[in-house]
């Protein structure tokens, strides 16, 4: 949490730090199916 508190409202480059802070794990279904799971429980297709 502190690496996030310690960004500016809006990130307009790539923080691994952030990255790394937010995202707990991917998961890769197929070539077209990735799913990324967020820390706070929230899952997004891409």
């Amino acid at each position: 949490m502190e690496e996030l508190r310690s960004l500016p409202e809006q990130v307009d480059y790539f923080d691994e730090g952030a990255w790394y802070a937010m995202v707990d794990f991917v998961t890769v279904y197929g070539k077209e199916d990735l799913r990324f799971a967020f820390k706070n429980g929230m899952e997004i297709k891409v």
